[in-house]
């Protein structure tokens, strides 16, 4: 081998290791990412209260794709704790179906505190609740039939739809004529039926 060539292979040789170990880095992170969206949650479910911090790292309530459920109560709460379970093929069903509905998917807070208000003046019945309760839901981009649409591809053009509106079983029950009211308290009915199912059998800590 002359010196030229020699000095042309070590030069080389580098640069090449460089790439290999670049690319294994780079499947390493696709792979964790690949992970990580994974466990995205499809839904989580939280209530705010107004005269109670709301420091609670997880939501109250998280379900996966795959059916897990897991419920975090906060320490001033009498179930306070973890809890994991698995839910029925068919109550995942049933919960991807509410959640698909148009008026969760395409939820605009704004338009539906002033359909509120409107209704109210027409017949004078402006009511203002002491102690509010905010509902706060994150659900994935859902096409109707309750299946994840990829990338986000729906109307509102975000991976997630973010929902938080206040007490909204009194708000539906005022304004039965609001169909996202209504569908959002039929799905806040079935979380909360869920949230039931934590007990000491499921709990993890």
């Amino acid at each position: 081998m002359t010196k030229d060539s020699l000095s042309s292979t070590l030069n080389k040789t580098p640069c090449r290791s460089w790439l290999i170990m670049h690319g294994l880095v780079a499947t390493a992170l696709l792979t964790m990412s690949g992970v990580a969206f994974a466990e995205r949650p499809l839904i989580t479910y939280d209530q705010q209260h107004e005269l109670l911090a709301n420091n609670n790292s997880e939501p109250l309530l998280s379900i996966y794709t795959d059916g897990k459920a897991r419920a975090v109560y906060p320490e001033y709460m009498k179930k306070a704790g973890v809890y994991e379970w698995q839910l029925a093929d068919s109550e995942l069903q049933t919960l991807r179906k509410l959640a698909s509905k148009p008026g969760i998917q395409q939820f605009d807070e704004q338009a539906v505190q002033e359909e509120i208000e409107k209704n109210g003046k027409q017949d004078n019945t402006l009511q203002s609740i002491s102690d509010s309760t905010k509902t706060v839901i994150d659900v994935k981009n859902l096409n109707e039939s309750g299946e994840v649409l990829e990338g986000g591809a729906s109307t509102n053009g975000g991976e997630l739809q973010s929902i938080a509106f206040e007490d909204v079983p009194e708000m539906a029950e005022q304004n039965p004529e609001i169909t996202e009211l209504t569908e959002l308290e039929s799905l806040q009915s079935r979380l909360e039926a869920i949230l039931d199912q934590a007990n000491q059998s499921n709990r993890i800590k």
